[in-house]
């Protein structure tokens, strides 16, 4: 069942994104004018294909893995002569270099497009998220030597007001590959304070290491239980749903992470619980029973913890808005993940981060599978984040996408006169060379990643 959600998911994302932006560019071309041949979602034997009464051919294909459209004159296409009085119908070539230009621009702006409605659907639904409240902070950890405590509520980084603990990753996110400090002003204890984490190429060569455990800190989660495994400690020593763990052998345990390390720490030790049912507290001691993880002897309680959605109110926050409020702020998120994107791919061109944070298709998949599992509305999230991807990386220079047929036609309004075909010609085999090669780096990572 998991393995056919994946799949799914993954043609899902691929065809939608794909699908938006080159509706995008069928759009622009109908728009100047341009008869459009072929509007296809997908490669391979057509699954369905069916004409319009202005000659287009729509279609889908087997392999839902990408698109085109096919535009009258733009390529040699050995069928437009059957096509009524095709002498009548405007090319791509006689279309002019601004009707060209807002052709080839339209793709990426349809992505960003899609990203806003993505958004702005998700704020309808509703968004919830954790508060911004530090839960673990780790032993040695930045956030450790520069004050951050169990408990303190983060208010801004940098100068951003944060409203949730996704937003503290966001803009940590935003540092990578820098020098210099995150200012961090937050309430412990009632009291304002601030503190500036001095980094130094931040995140540079952590592609698999997230910006909040970078720093040392995991969102705050009670330990409460969710359920307990049938046969296990937990279930021996008499825990049930609703639990909370508030000590071990003396030591007060606050989050999940606190519980979760002392647990792994003492298999096969006598361990002294404390626990809050109801109201009141009861005591147990029980031996930790020992597991192999990975060749390492840890301890096992075996239970679960609540998840987000049953989380005490004053944990989360759930934001919904209306239709209208909902498309400003899906446009407002927009905005901050694309400059967040354009400031990663700039960081990646200088070699401010490491090139191991490229991802292929193997990761897509794995992030589209692992969005999917997790509900709708982080499926939609997802969704969103990869058109913006997508539109931006074809506005990229490099001849073959949407960026380098722009700087085509730009080259060619300063010049003045139409581009020689050689020069087109070997403009394309180079951005196919880059493309392939980066592909292949991409894969490559992948599968790394996988070993």
């Amino acid at each position: 069942m998991d393995y056919l959600l994946f799949v799914i998911s993954v043609l899902i994302v691929i065809a939608v994104i794909v699908g938006f932006h080159e509706l995008g560019h069928f759009v622009a071309a109908k728009w100047s004018g341009v008869h459009v041949l072929k509007f296809k979602i997908g490669f391979g034997k057509e699954l369905f294909s069916r004409p319009d009464k202005n000659g287009t051919d729509f279609s889908i294909g087997i392999l839902p893995l990408g698109g085109y459209i096919q535009m009258l004159g733009e390529h040699d296409f050995p069928d437009y002569k059957k096509i009524p009085n095709p002498e009548k119908l405007k090319t791509y070539s006689e279309a002019s270099l601004k009707e060209q230009a807002i052709i080839a621009f339209a793709g990426p702006f349809a992505n960003l497009i899609l990203a806003v409605l993505a958004f702005s659907l998700v704020f309808m639904i509703g968004v919830k998220d954790l508060a911004p409240l530090v839960g673990h902070v780790q032993k040695g950890s930045l956030a450790e030597e520069y004050g951050l405590q169990t408990g303190s509520k983060i208010l801004e980084v940098d100068g951003y007001k944060i409203n949730s603990f996704t937003d503290i990753n966001t803009r940590l996110a935003s540092r990578m590959g820098e020098s210099g400090t995150i200012d961090i002003k937050y309430i412990h204890n009632k009291s304002y304070k601030s503190t500036s984490i001095e980094i130094n190429d931040w995140l540079n060569d952590s592609s698999q290491i997230s910006p909040i455990n970078q720093l040392g800190i995991s969102p705050f989660r009670p330990p409460i239980i969710e359920s307990v495994v049938e046969g296990s400690a937990a279930s021996e020593m008499g825990l049930f749903a609703g639990d909370k763990i508030t000590s071990v052998n003396e030591i007060q345990i606050r989050t999940q992470e606190d519980l979760i390390q002392e647990i792994s720490s003492r298999p096969e030790e006598e361990v002294q619980f404390v626990i809050e049912r109801d109201g009141e507290a009861l005591s147990k001691i029980w031996v930790i029973p020992s597991v192999n993880v990975d060749g390492k002897i840890k301890g096992r309680l075996g239970i679960y913890f609540i998840p987000i959605s049953k989380l005490p109110n004053s944990l989360v926050i759930e934001i919904t808005h209306n239709p209208i409020t909902a498309l400003a702020r899906g446009t407002e998120r927009t905005i901050e993940y694309t400059l967040l994107i354009l400031d990663s791919i700039k960081k990646l061109i200088f070699g401010q981060v490491s090139t191991d944070n490229i991802g292929g298709p193997i990761q897509i998949a794995q992030l589209s599978g692992s969005a999917a599992k997790a509900g709708l509305v982080p499926f939609i999230t997802f969704l969103a984040i990869m058109s913006i991807n997508l539109g931006l990386i074809n506005l990229l220079p490099i001849p073959v996408l949407d960026g380098g047929r722009l700087v085509l036609i730009g080259i060619e309004k300063v010049k003045g006169s139409e581009l020689s075909e050689a020069f087109i010609e070997y403009s394309y085999r180079i951005g196919v060379f880059l493309i392939l090669g980066l592909s292949i780096f991409a894969i490559f990572n992948d599968i790394s990643r996988t070993i």
